[in-house]
């Protein structure tokens, strides 16, 4: 996959670079820069930044321009080439784990849903003063999902059953806890705000 990708057609396609000599330079697209430090050797099929010292193959330099990992990279590159990567044996048990991570994933995409709609409500009322007072624009409210968690034991629980979760994925997600001293299940976010948290 590295040979069939030449460095210099791969980095044009992200930077412009200029001939000089045997080396290729342009400005380079991990720091600001107004004179072009970046050089890329077509011989060695190496880049390398006198700026920031940003350097390595084709592969590393997909990676930090897609900020994307190893795999992904190379994924990314056999596309580019057209080459048909080998799939990957996926036993019985990765399926259930995979399924059940999705449905985990799932769940809490719901349950910041539920804590963003109960923060519009009058129950939100008191953390949206809250928010108010520490100058949280609504926009940037809306745009990294604040939300509130209610009062009372169960309120996530509940909705995350009525959404067709099953009890044990529910308490698998950390978002609910077995309430030991009464019985039962409990959530463990009450009476707060809620920042979600969105990571690739």
């Amino acid at each position: 996959i590295r040979l069939q990708n030449d460095i210099v057609d791969v980095i044009s396609g992200y930077v412009p670079l200029k001939q000089k000599g045997g080396s290729y330079f342009g400005l380079c697209p991990f720091h600001n820069e107004n004179t072009p430090s970046f050089s890329v050797s077509a011989d060695k099929q190496l880049y390398y930044c006198f700026g920031c010292g940003a350097s390595g193959n084709v592969i590393s330099f997909v990676m930090q321009a897609e900020n994307c990992d190893f795999a992904e990279a190379v994924e990314k590159l056999a596309q580019r080439a057209h080459i048909k990567l080998p799939e990957p044996e996926v036993s019985e048990e990765m399926k259930q784990e995979e399924s059940l991570k999705t449905r985990l994933r799932d769940m809490h995409s719901a349950a910041g849903r539920f804590y963003y709609d109960i923060l519009q409500t009058d129950e939100g009322v008191k953390a949206k003063d809250y928010l108010d007072k520490r100058k949280i624009d609504p926009a940037i409210r809306r745009k990294f999902g604040l939300g509130y968690a209610p009062g009372g034991k169960d309120r996530l629980y509940k909705y995350l059953l009525s959404k067709g979760y099953k009890k044990n994925d529910i308490l698998r997600s950390g978002l609910v806890l077995e309430d030991k001293n009464n019985g039962g299940i409990k959530d463990r976010f009450y009476n707060r705000l809620m920042f979600p948290i969105f990571d690739l």
